[in-house]
């Protein structure tokens, strides 16, 4: 299993389910959609139990995440994806990135502008 300490995954089925189907697709991988969860206006805001993470983070962007790989699966940087094919496992494993930190409108600004220019570039596996 792979998951950041931001990281809540929301399994849809089983994990066994999830993991046993990726064996009879022959795919040491398990896939999920990272949903990076910030506030309506980017600030970091107090939550309660009573608001909830869902109401306090209600935006969220959808890249890749693989949620669980065998050993022998090179990942790509934050194991974001595989740097191998595989087939994508259905359904996909809900990954909310709940973003704790100020500031956290910019960065995702910056990490925009460098995936559009082409400017980003992993360097190994």
């Amino acid at each position: 299993m792979i998951a950041d300490v931001d990281e809540l995954h929301d399994y849809p089925v089983p994990l066994t389910e999830l993991i046993d189907a990726a064996e009879t697709a022959d795919s040491p991988i398990v896939e999920g959609l990272l949903l990076n969860r910030v506030s309506a206006d980017g600030s970091m805001r107090p939550w309660s139990p009573e608001k909830g993470l869902d109401q306090t983070y209600p935006l969220g962007g959808n890249p890749g995440k693989i949620v669980a790989a065998h050993s022998s699966v090179r990942r790509g940087l934050a194991s974001h994806r595989s740097l191998d094919e595989f087939p994508v496992n259905r359904p996909l494993v809900p990954v909310h990135h709940f973003k704790w930190r100020a500031e956290v409108l910019q960065a995702l600004k910056r990490r925009g502008a460098t995936y559009t220019t082409a400017a980003w570039r992993e360097t190994g596996p």
